[in-house]
């Protein structure tokens, strides 16, 4: 897999801090918002499940974003997928997820504060396929 270097694809200096951070397990990555003295760790990394990506193309959506809520709470279509510039390598791909816990109290009853940080589909060569050569599940 080839990186392809068009600057507008590249996560700026916070998201790639975040997004490093939110799946390197003990790490954190702030603190709770009412309480700066109690971190938010990530606790764990989890594989949710694979997915299996034929074409190499990836499409990009969500079910609304904000100029669209109106039109999703009233069932009526969204703004349409976007598909991404650069396509990976056909194969199947690991979905991971990072937890994390900033325990919290709210009118006298306490909380874990688990939460999931981040969700993300591994497409890089060495770590995310699954299953097709040397040193892959």
């Amino acid at each position: 897999m080839k990186w392809v270097g068009d600057a507008r694809l590249a996560a700026g200096p916070e998201a790639t801090w975040y997004l490093e951070t939110a799946f390197t397990p003990g790490a954190h990555l702030g603190t709770v918002y009412d309480d700066p003295t109690t971190p938010i760790v990530v606790t764990s990394v989890e594989e949710v499940t694979t997915i299996r990506v034929p074409s190499g193309r990836l499409v990009v959506d969500a079910p609304w974003d904000d100029d669209d809520t109106w039109r999703y709470e009233r069932g009526l279509p969204t703004g349409p997928p976007r598909e991404l510039a650069v396509r990976i390598p056909p194969g199947v791909y690991r979905v991971e997820i990072a937890w994390t816990a900033g325990p919290y109290e709210f009118f006298g009853e306490h909380f874990d504060g688990v939460e999931c940080a981040a969700t993300r589909l591994r497409v890089s060569d060495a770590a995310g396929r699954v299953g097709d050569g040397p040193g892959r599940r």
